[in-house]
């Protein structure tokens, strides 16, 4: 059931851009997908760079490499928050709504869920993100095993709109294209 659910979020693939003008000054992109941090620095959570799309409706999947780095931070934030962010040159993260899954020290961790996240999967190179408006879900997956590691309720009207915080390590994070031949709405 886990696989065919995976499956079916992943029929919901879309294209994500990194915005250039919407990122933390100690980041660079390499490219229109992928990040990295231009020091070795301790990491903090406003080092994000926040996706071009935002969305408000219907079902969204993307992927984004992580690889084996010590740290990672991936999420959906509100439409004030970015601008909150934008507008202060991410000095600092802004009191605001955002639901997000975080790798640190070989543990998951949710931001948006109160639950301690039990996992025995501690090496997870690609996380699939499933935003489901539908059913007021957001659910990060892990792409090889093809099943989830967790999902948190959201209670949210607005936009969202994808960020990525790659830590400290110099290593690149990338979001990747997903390619599905068509929905797999019948299942």
């Amino acid at each position: 059931m886990a696989e065919l659910d995976f499956r079916r979020a992943r029929s919901n693939a879309v294209n994500i851009t990194l915005d250039s003008d919407c990122k933390h000054s100690n980041l660079s992109l390499l490219d229109k997908n992928r990040v990295v941090s231009k020091t070795e620095s301790k990491v903090s959570r406003e080092v994000i760079v926040i996706a071009n799309e935002g969305f408000s409706e219907r079902k969204q999947y993307w992927e984004v490499e992580v690889g084996d780095r010590p740290y990672w931070e991936l999420g959906v934030l509100t439409q004030d928050m970015r601008d909150k962010m934008k507008k202060e040159k991410f000095e600092k993260l802004p009191e605001g709504r955002y639901w997000s899954l975080q790798f640190s020290g070989g543990q998951y961790n949710c931001h948006g869920k109160s639950d301690k996240i039990a996992s025995d999967d501690d090496k997870c190179p690609v996380v699939g993100i499933f935003l489901d408006w539908e059913d007021e879900m957001i659910t990060f997956y892990n792409v090889e095993l093809s099943c989830p590691i967790e999902f948190i309720h959201l209670e949210f009207q607005g936009k969202l709109y994808p960020f990525f915080n790659p830590g400290g390590d110099k290593q690149y994070l990338g979001v990747r294209p997903v390619n599905v031949s068509s929905p797999l709405t019948s299942l």
